[in-house]
């Protein structure tokens, strides 16, 4: 297959590149663009990209949109650090649940390799950086992660001690009636 009189392999190699460019500079600049699709869209190109060259090496074409999947999740989950949330958006991008245990396998061995590596997650880097070129101001930053991401002591503060949870039964109509 030839786009532009060039073979794919060349011109996935080329969107890789310039998409990797312009997320860099967009987030150096400060530029609100967002990480998300920046982050699914650079994974799903090393996807195709690598089964191409798979299956190049006699690897069945059928296999392609799983690889896909699969490094979409994984580059999301190893820079964002947030492998649940990987599988889910890449399962909900892609309507397919057909997939759905390689992808698990494909995030966990990011993410392995991510933590091996020592690598922070894109948002620890943004914030460090934003409390470093703001370290002449007092700052009060305050977050709050998705459940999974929570320390023990974070889970029993916001969400387990029975103490101080609150839980409210809504029924399907009160919801409706709101």
């Amino acid at each position: 297959v030839k786009v532009y009189g060039l073979p794919i392999v060349y011109t996935l190699a080329i969107v890789l590149l310039l998409k990797t460019i312009t997320t860099i500079f967009n987030m150096g600049a400060g530029v609100p663009c967002g990480t998300f699709i920046p982050m699914l869209a650079i994974g799903a190109c090393i996807g195709a990209l690598t089964s191409e060259v798979w299956i190049m090496m006699g690897m069945s074409p059928e296999y392609k949109d799983t690889l896909i999947m699969i490094c979409m999740a994984a580059f999301f989950a190893t820079v964002v650090k947030a492998p649940i949330t990987a599988v889910i958006m890449v399962v909900e991008l892609t309507f397919s649940f057909t997939p759905l245990l390689p992808v698990i396998i494909g995030v966990s061995i990011g993410y392995f390799i991510g933590d091996v590596a020592r690598t922070d997650s894109i948002y620890e880097t943004l914030l460090e950086q934003i409390v470093e070129e703001n370290k002449d101001k007092k700052l009060n930053i305050q977050r709050s992660k998705g459940l999974g991401e929570n320390e023990a002591d974070m889970m029993w503060l916001t969400t387990m001690n029975p103490d101080t949870r609150r839980l409210i039964r809504i029924t399907p109509e009160e919801a409706e009636a709101t």
